[in-house]
């Protein structure tokens, strides 16, 4: 029995890190978006370093988890990368470090909560299977065991990697929803990632791809925006949902913008945006995200002048019949 589990572990914790290295260093354009990313991170001059040391550490580990003989210590090793991940997790999101999290390949939302309960999940079952492994697993168990686990193990793996997804989904089913609550309707104050219902957009302005002016004392009326990162797989979902409501919103494309924030050099805004709305480029946390308070991905808010009387994180309760002035 123990010894099913601990293959599971193994081909679970190895599936990770081996999308996660080659994530990492799979072309040249991928290992250049890694390095935009640490840069992003206040470490200086060590993130060359930094870069070398999780590539190297998270292949050791996969090179000693597929022997039986040093699978023990592939786990432990694993253990340790990952909650050292948690760990860096947890402080730079306290400290207010809203980049999106890359430790095991591309991911969409900032750094938050839900990476660090991802890496603590891969932490403990990295952890469990090493105690397991010193402790004696028995006997091999069956050939149909022993495949069974593996290929059980390897879908555990990628399921984790694709958590947000997993939790983006489970919110679509009315399990749970981007913001921990049981469904995802308007924000309320003090919803994370999202500014609340009656909050004022701040001083700010701008310009869209176009050459136009986004400045909020001009804004009167009814006003649609969308917030979106580059790479984030759950953006791309609420995209074409996006798309078609602006086609319906009040004052046309004049009165819709769409915030995209680009993380690295090489990413471009959507173009199916552009005939919908008009379209603001933004690195990570900028004028017009802090403006609103908006740091999650993706997020719609609808102002009337410059207050702030609709966002979620999706349209559903907008195109469940919500008033759009």
């Amino acid at each position: 029995m123990t010894g099913g589990l601990v293959l599971w572990a193994r081909a679970a914790t190895g599936a990770i890190l081996l999308t996660s290295v080659i994530s990492k260093i799979r072309s040249r354009a991928a290992v250049r978006d890694f390095l935009d990313w640490l840069r992003s991170l206040p470490l200086g001059a060590r993130t060359p370093i930094v870069a070398a040391g999780m590539v190297a550490a998270e292949t050791t580990a996969l090179g000693l988890l597929v022997p039986s003989g040093t699978a023990g210590l592939g786990l432990a090793l694993s253990a340790v990368i990952v909650w050292v991940y948690g760990v860096a997790t947890a402080r730079l999101s306290s400290a207010g470090i809203r980049v999106p999290c890359r430790c095991f390949g591309t991911a969409g939302r900032p750094l938050g909560s839900v990476h660090i309960v991802r890496n603590g999940l891969i932490g403990l079952i990295a952890t469990a299977a090493a105690v397991l492994v010193v402790m004696g697993q028995g006997p091999m168990p069956p050939v149909i065991v022993r495949v069974s686990s593996i290929l059980l193990g390897v879908a555990t793996g990628l399921l984790i990697i694709r958590f947000e997804d997993v939790l983006a989904i489970a919110g679509k089913l009315g399990i749970a929803d981007r913001s921990g609550s049981a469904s995802a309707g308007p924000a309320e104050a003090g919803t994370d990632g999202l500014p609340a219902v009656a909050s004022r957009l701040a001083d700010v302005s701008a310009t869209t791809t176009d050459g136009a002016s986004f400045c909020a004392d001009d804004l009167t009326g009814a006003t649609l925006l969308g917030f979106f990162m580059s790479d984030c797989p759950p953006c791309k979902e609420v995209l074409p949902a996006f798309a078609a409501y602006a086609r319906t919103f009040p004052g046309g494309r004049d009165r819709v913008f769409a915030v995209v924030i680009i993380i690295s050099t090489t990413d471009e805004p959507p173009e199916s945006l552009s005939d919908v709305a008009q379209v603001i480029v933004e690195p990570l946390a900028g004028p017009i995200c802090r403006a609103l308070d908006v740091h999650d991905y993706p997020a719609v808010c609808v102002l009337n002048g410059r207050d702030v009387i609709f966002s979620a994180f999706d349209l559903d309760p907008l195109t469940a019949g919500l008033p759009r002035s």
